[in-house]
């Protein structure tokens, strides 16, 4: 396993895999990076953090990236800040037009026993798994790549996304070679029903992505890699963090897919939502020509955008 100090998600090797989203710009003073994107139906371009989360290595300096992007010819910029961001880093929050909590992540403390980390459901349906299931971490992710893409193919027709987080087959082959990069596999009789991605930044692994066949989901594939994960990372790293919920920061109790991250945690953080309107006359101009809604989603012309 390759360790980073890297802040892995503002690395020009991860944006890079986002290509299809658009173009990447460097924020020189803070040193992340976000996206250009065309606005739909106009001639203008806005700017997004890195899905799923915004990191930078210099979270002072990004008052300084605001004011050069304001007179940059951007209509806006949106962005979801990891939540290990560190709690003085909040201040800077006041350089944003909108701030709203965005997910609560939930994340498992590695130096907590076992025992104390897993709820006692997990742990039933851990030992039930790992009666069927093996496990394989293989040294060069890159060559399970088609592997891969089949069974991120089948996540996304389960959940019949067509949005971004479509990612395509050339985006995984430049994700899956970074040094960050640490791949689960779950192999029942020989065939594989299941993996899980995590990326390495510094003292966090985060569980970036994990796809399962219709075998996987009934032998609790997920259980067993997220158990297992916990063992591999222990000793390498301080923290998982296992993400959110499916829905908001709201709703993270309804949520069955929080309920079950919540399951492996010692404790939970706060993603953040920022946005910034960074042409203030032209974001108007656009909301009022799509005639978009200006409180519930940001950029307000962009509501509706994961529902298309």
């Amino acid at each position: 396993m390759r360790l980073s100090n890297r802040q892995v998600y503002a690395t020009s090797d991860y944006v890079s895999s986002l290509a299809a989203i658009g173009k990447a710009r460097e924020l020189v003073n803070s040193c992340g990076k976000v996206i250009e994107r065309a606005v739909p139906e106009t001639d203008a371009f806005d700017a997004m953090g890195p899905y799923p989360l915004f990191q930078c290595q210099y979270w002072d300096k990004l008052p300084e990236d605001l004011r050069v992007l304001s007179g940059s010819g951007l209509v806006s910029l949106v962005l979801v800040t990891d939540p290990m961001l560190e709690e003085g880093d909040r201040n800077l929050f006041g350089c944003f037009d909108v701030v709203r909590p965005f997910k609560r992540h939930f994340l498992t403390d590695l130096e907590c026993p076992y025992e104390q980390s897993v709820s006692r459901h997990h742990r039933y349906y851990v030992r039930k798994s790992s009666k069927d299931l093996e496990l394989d971490v293989p040294a060069e992710p890159i060559a399970y790549l088609g592997e891969w893409c089949q069974l991120y193919e089948q996540l996304m027709a389960r959940h019949a996304c067509n949005d971004f987080r479509r990612f395509s087959r050339e985006a995984f082959a430049q994700l899956l070679v970074m040094p960050e990069v640490v791949l689960f596999r779950a192999i029942a009789k020989g065939e594989t029903v299941g993996a899980q991605i995590f990326l390495l930044s510094g003292d966090v692994a985060h569980a970036h992505q994990a796809a399962f066949t219709s075998e996987g989901y009934r032998l609790g594939a997920s259980y067993f890699l997220d158990a297992e994960a916990i063992v591999y990372l222990r000793g390498s790293v301080n923290y998982i963090n296992w993400g959110g919920g499916a829905g908001s920061v709201d709703d993270e109790t309804g949520c069955g897919l929080s309920r079950y991250k919540a399951g492996w945690s010692t404790e939970s953080r706060l993603s953040y939502m920022l946005g910034k309107i960074t042409d203030p006359p032209r974001y108007q101009d656009i909301v009022a020509r799509c005639q978009a809604s200006t409180l519930d989603y940001f950029p307000a012309y962009r509501a509706g955008e994961f529902s298309k």
